[in-house]
């Protein structure tokens, strides 16, 4: 998997080509930068925080635009993962579900947006 390797750290300096472009990827920021993702087979054990609810798990790529002084703002937490049901077609009895209640599609659809 393309996708681990980059992240290892035993793959120090190995370079990545994409449409014959050398990519020098150190950190996951860089790869996310280029238009890399890594989509975990197990979504529930490695993609999502099944424990979480809808709101939380949207929240956490973005969490630091959704705190203050290190008090999460619920509200804009709220908005965000409002926005995000809507425009995924999440199916979800209320945004406080948690995702260990999902079905497997919607579980993935909150895994994409972290993308």
């Amino acid at each position: 998997m393309i996708g681990r390797d980059i992240y290892k750290k035993d793959n120090e300096n190995r370079p990545y080509h994409e449409q014959g472009k050398q990519l020098q990827i150190a950190k996951p920021q860089d790869a996310v930068a280029e238009g890399i993702i890594l989509i975990p087979e197990d979504r529930r054990n490695q993609g999502v925080v099944t424990a979480m609810d809808i709101v939380e798990n949207v929240s956490l790529p973005s969490l630091a635009d959704h705190a203050s002084y290190g008090l999460i703002r619920r509200r804009k937490e709220i908005e965000l993962a409002s926005k995000t049901g809507a425009d995924l077609h999440i199916k979800a009895p209320a945004l406080q579900t948690q995702l260990i209640n999902l079905s497997g599609g919607n579980q993935q659809k909150i895994l994409c947006f972290f993308l």
